[in-house]
């Protein structure tokens, strides 16, 4: 197994084409990933095609067009994930910190591994051991005696505590219940937080969004928050590795999304599905509630 992972593994399985299908180990160049939102099948459905106007045409065959919020370059070899999270915290001059229980140390690990991450990586927890957690990062003890280490509540309050206890915009936490290679599948939560205000400068039309605004849900009284549940069916090697890469992913998501509002465009999506009917902007708060709210 590779020691690191790309944004075309993690989007693989999600993603359909419109002509002919290619395998892991044959990907065509000059590939477009569509980006949707709002599919009752699939909430977060990405897809792949091989040139624009193919895109274009289907999309709008399958009456999918107004759900897309954005259209992306995916060449054969993209740049692996830490690369897309550095160049999106610094476009955004945004940081942040990070909060490890089972990964050890693997994520703030990852985010560091290119040059320049001393640019938006604040700082690292890691609290492996539950007093820890209670030590460095003020999970109340109560919450973990009710919910236990490996829950939803935990993976928030790791995140909120993070960004308590350092002068990053954003936090994100993992837990997990790895297990030992060859044991049955364990379970892992992870946590994201970002400011309230800081969200609120990113996102600043989203209390006039007109949704079904689920992500006042998350809304804190200092912290957007939310949490997300990742089943592990791996070795514990590769458990880790899912826990780090989906919380990568989940974040890479919202950063396009604060980019597509800070410089006013639709990476091509304006161009290639501005039919009038839905604005591109309302399609990026469409998927922000999405992101928030659903499944990932």
């Amino acid at each position: 197994m590779r020691d690191k992972l790309f944004l075309s593994d993690i989007f693989w399985d999600q993603v359909g084409f419109v002509e002919e299908k290619h395998s892991r180990g044959d990907k065509p160049s000059g590939l477009y990933l569509v980006r949707t939102a709002g599919i009752t099948s699939a909430p977060l459905k990405d897809f792949l095609f091989t040139d624009l106007s193919s895109a274009r045409n289907y999309m709008l065959e399958k009456g999918l067009y107004k759900y897309v919020y954005a259209v992306e370059n995916f060449s054969p070899d993209p740049e692996p994930i830490e690369l897309v999270i550095k160049r999106r915290f610094l476009s955004l001059n945004l940081k942040v910190s990070t909060a490890e229980s089972c990964t050890a140390g693997l994520l703030s690990s990852v985010i560091t591994s290119v040059p320049g991450s001393s640019g938006y990586f604040e700082r690292g927890f890691v609290t492996y051991s539950v007093q820890s957690k209670v030590d460095l990062l003020g999970v109340p003890v109560d919450e973990i005696s009710s919910y236990g280490a490996v829950s939803p509540q935990v993976a928030v309050s790791m995140a909120v505590g993070a960004l308590g206890r350092s002068l990053a915009d954003i936090a994100l936490s993992i837990t997990c219940t790895a297990g030992p290679s060859g044991e049955p599948p364990g379970v892992g939560y992870f946590g994201f937080a970002i400011r309230k205000d800081k969200f609120l400068e990113l996102f600043p039309d989203y209390s006039n969004f007109d949704g079904e605004n689920e992500i006042k849900s998350v809304i804190e009284e200092e912290f957007v928050v939310r949490s997300v549940k990742k089943e592990l069916k791996g070795s514990r090697h590769f458990n880790r590795l899912v826990m780090v890469y989906s919380s990568l992913s989940f974040l890479s998501r919202f950063l396009l999304l604060a980019e597509m509002l800070r410089y006013d465009v639709g990476p091509t999506g304006q161009f290639l599905f501005g039919d009038g009917e839905t604005d591109y902007r309302v399609r990026v708060y469409r998927n922000l509630e999405e992101l928030m709210s659903s499944e990932f």
